[in-house]
């Protein structure tokens, strides 16, 4: 699923028996770093800090990304999947040093919670 403001930008990945593809969440970054590197939006978005810099820099562009991994029990991507990205803490970064937000979530927790607050 992905969900975007024009400037933010949330990939998430619904994993559910299923094996992770090669290459997948890489080619999600990629694929919203490419659509949205011209992009520009005045719309801010309550997950994110705003930035006083505009998303020109492949920096920037790269912050306004959020990769949200969704499993029955918050289970980490593999290697395969990450492609070049690596998870430090609550950010996958490439080999360039190029930064992305992100969470492991899970169904147990997360989703099993909010539906029983509701």
């Amino acid at each position: 699923m992905y969900i975007t403001s024009g400037k933010k930008h949330i990939a998430l990945e619904n994993k559910i028996y299923a094996r992770d593809q090669n290459r997948q969440i890489e080619r999600y970054i990629d694929a919203i770093f490419k659509d949205c590197s011209c992009v520009e939006s005045s719309q801010s978005d309550f997950i994110f800090e705003e930035s006083s810099i505009p998303d020109s820099t492949p920096e920037e562009i790269h912050k306004n990304i959020a990769v949200l991994y969704l499993t029955l029990e918050a289970k980490s991507p593999t290697s395969q999947s990450l492609g070049k990205w690596q998870i430090l803490g609550n950010y996958l970064r490439d080999n360039q040093g190029n930064q992305v937000q992100f969470k492991t979530i899970s169904y147990k927790n997360e989703i099993l919670k909010w539906i029983e607050s509701a």
